[in-house]
């Protein structure tokens, strides 16, 4: 096999269409740095230890050793990775997910070969505080001596952010709950996968992993959800649990019915959800922007499970609806979610980093090929560093709560606090 090093930022430009490599880039504020490491194998015989290598000497171009290292494996031993990760880093906090859907750093999603992308991370005034739970049952445990007590009453100027990880196997929405109540004025972000996870050079297969960021670099999120509106919004006037009966005090199938009549008539292509306001009078301090790109009103997307003379019946928890939430009829496509993500790259500044979950079906199943989301990012961006993975299910917020979602990339763009 011929090994090709493809390099960015800083070093030599990209070679394609090797069948071995890595690329990386760094991205750097006044105090802090962040770099993004990928490499891909498509000869699984002897990958492994070449992945570690090349990982090592990347390691060691860095100004010192990082204070976290997060990496997104689809090798086929990553706990070889991993231990040599921390044998390489003793210092850095590790952690490790994943995914045999593909990894992504800068413009590229990989779902070939074996494959790693890497983000390093050195943030002299962040402390990094990882975290662990067996279950869904509670709040994870905090590493050390920490306690989530610490964090509860700081208030949203001072409050640390996380970036959370978990099994998709037995994975409760409640945990969520759990999070924002432990951390009520710090952004969660990140994703679900059905591999092993990674502390260190500890493996855990079931339960969460997470990295507690306090300190100068806070998480803003950037939940591409890919739906844009077809409809008005309607107030929901009636409904039993998830079963809406009423939309501005007419059955759903009359008040949708003429809608969707047109849409066939006119060729529409995508997949139908409901768009769901959230209570805008809570959302999080942290997060003042009440609009999408465009002043498109935020909503959280929720599959629709039938449309029949009896009602509307939404995949989505009973809570999730109230008194004041109102129904859209949202589409989603390839074009739709293109937009959607250049709308909101509009409107948030450039971070020092990035990180990227998205749901496998926005790579090739959607767009015909990989790459077009990172490829937008890193246009819009120029010389970000950003790595992530497809994932089992997306975690972000929508107004005050983090969900879980499908068909959405979710971001953590790193940045520091007060940018």
């Amino acid at each position: 096999t011929t090994r090709c090093l493809a390099r960015r930022v800083g070093w030599t430009a990209p070679t394609r269409g090797a069948s071995r490599g890595f690329a990386s880039a760094a991205g750097e504020g006044e105090r802090n740095l962040f770099r993004s490491f990928s490499y891909v194998d498509e000869d699984t015989e002897d990958t492994g230890e070449t992945a570690d290598d090349e990982m090592c000497r990347w390691l060691d171009q860095g100004p010192r050793e990082p204070d976290l290292i997060m990496f997104f494996s689809r090798l086929s031993n990553p706990a070889d990775f991993a231990r040599r990760v921390t044998q390489h880093a003793p210092k850095a906090k590790v952690v490790g997910i994943t995914s045999g859907m593909g990894v992504i750093e800068g413009d590229r999603e990989i779902d070939y070969g074996e494959t790693v992308s890497v983000m390093a991370g050195y943030m002299p005034n962040t402390k990094v505080t990882l975290f662990e739970s067996s279950d869904f049952t509670g709040a994870p445990t905090l590493e050390g001596d920490a306690s989530w007590a610490d964090y509860v009453t700081r208030p949203a100027t001072q409050s640390p952010h996380a970036l959370v990880f978990a099994s998709s196997m037995g994975f409760e929405e409640s945990f969520l709950r759990v999070m924002d109540n432990v951390l009520p004025f710090g952004t969660k972000v990140g994703g679900l996968t059905q591999g092993p996870m990674f502390l260190g050079d500890e493996r855990r297969m079931a339960g969460s992993v997470g990295v507690l960021l306090d300190g100068e670099i806070v998480i803003d999120p950037m939940v591409c959800q890919g739906c844009l509106a077809l409809s008005d919004k309607y107030q929901i006037t009636e409904r039993f649990d998830s079963l809406i009966t009423e939309l501005d005090g007419q059955p759903p199938l009359e008040v949708l019915h003429p809608i969707l009549k047109e849409q066939e008539e006119n060729g529409m292509q995508g997949h139908l959800f409901a768009g769901l306001s959230v209570d805008s009078s809570a959302v999080r301090p942290v997060d003042e922007k009440e609009s999408l790109g465009g002043g498109a009103p935020k909503f959280l997307v929720r599959h629709i499970m039938a449309l029949a003379p009896h009602g509307l019946q939404l995949a989505a928890e009973p809570d999730y609806l109230t008194d004041q939430t109102e129904f859209s009829l949202v589409v989603f496509n390839a074009e739709t979610a293109m937009v959607e993500l250049g709308l909101q790259l509009k409107e948030a500044q450039k971070p020092l980093a990035a990180l990227k979950f998205s749901c496998n079906v926005r790579g090739a199943s959607l767009y015909g090929r990989n790459g077009p989301e990172s490829e937008l990012v890193t246009k819009t961006w120029e010389s970000l560093p950003m790595v992530g993975y497809y994932a089992d299910g997306e975690l972000g917020p929508v107004g005050h709560r983090t969900y879980v979602h499908g068909f959405t990339s979710s971001f953590a763009l790193l940045k520091t606090r007060g940018q």
